[in-house]
């Protein structure tokens, strides 16, 4: 009888390689910024995802329509986590197209848009004053009055006007324009004699599309409790008297 001897063998080891699941990130909403919005001004944009994939770093953005980014973050995200982030950029000084997107890596996954945001147009002003007199008396009423314009040759529009101690910066009056810019008022003149300095003031105002710039005018110097021109009235006076008296004198 034939005996045959088995030997143990084993199979050459195999290697099991497991494929983790990477993120799937979309996005569900993206709260825009609002528009215009002026030169330079914070533009925020809100961008909500959901990762239908596994753990992961995922990339949220704003890009402009050149593909230029101009806002981003790398988010580290959970297997089925949903959130919203924040993103932010200055306003440039021309109307600008942008893109919200998500992606993996170099993978972009998901993209909204496009959305044009308008710069808001910035209108110089320019602002005067007239002061009724050069000098008044203590405790007397001033009366002013002044006009503001725009660059652009349009009616100003009814604004608030501020007129101010120009050295203290305290305000002195508060009046509102005419549809033409035109204004006018008064206020009282301090009880102390002295030299004091004025100027009129416009803070600015944005409208939908555009915004007026502020302006302020150029100080009006007023004397209080100095009269000049009869001062120097009777300078004259009392040097012509002298002057004769001198020359007639025995």
């Amino acid at each position: 009888m034939t005996q045959y001897k088995i030997n143990p063998s084993s199979s050459p080891p195999q290697t099991l390689v497991v494929a983790l699941p990477v993120p799937a990130p979309a996005i569900t909403a993206v709260a825009w910024p609002g528009s215009p919005k002026a030169q330079g001004a914070q533009c925020k944009t809100d961008i909500s995802y959901s990762n239908g994939g596994g753990d992961g770093n995922i990339f949220l953005r704003v890009v402009n329509s050149a593909g230029n980014v101009l806002a981003s973050i790398i988010q580290s995200v959970a297997a089925g986590e949903t959130g919203t982030v924040s993103l932010f950029f200055n306003m440039p000084a021309s109307d600008i197209i942008i893109y919200a997107q998500v992606g993996v890596g170099t993978t972009l996954t998901e993209q909204d848009g496009p959305r044009t945001i308008e710069v808001l147009l910035s209108i110089v002003t320019t602002l005067t004053l007239a002061l009724s007199s050069p000098s008044v008396d203590p405790g007397e009423t001033v009366a002013f009055s002044g006009q503001l314009t725009r660059a652009d040759g349009q009616p100003s529009g009814i604004r608030t006007i501020t007129v101010i101690d120009d050295v203290q910066g305290t305000v002195k009056a508060t009046v509102s324009t005419d549809s033409n810019g035109n204004f006018s008022g008064s206020f009282t003149a301090p009880t102390a004699t002295g030299t004091y300095y004025y100027a009129s003031e416009f803070a600015g105002v944005t409208l939908v599309t555009y915004s007026l710039a502020p302006s302020s005018s150029a100080p009006k110097v007023i004397a209080v409790g100095v009269n000049f021109v009869l001062n120097i009235a009777a300078a004259l006076v009392t040097g012509i008297t002298l002057l004769t008296a001198s020359l007639f004198s025995p």
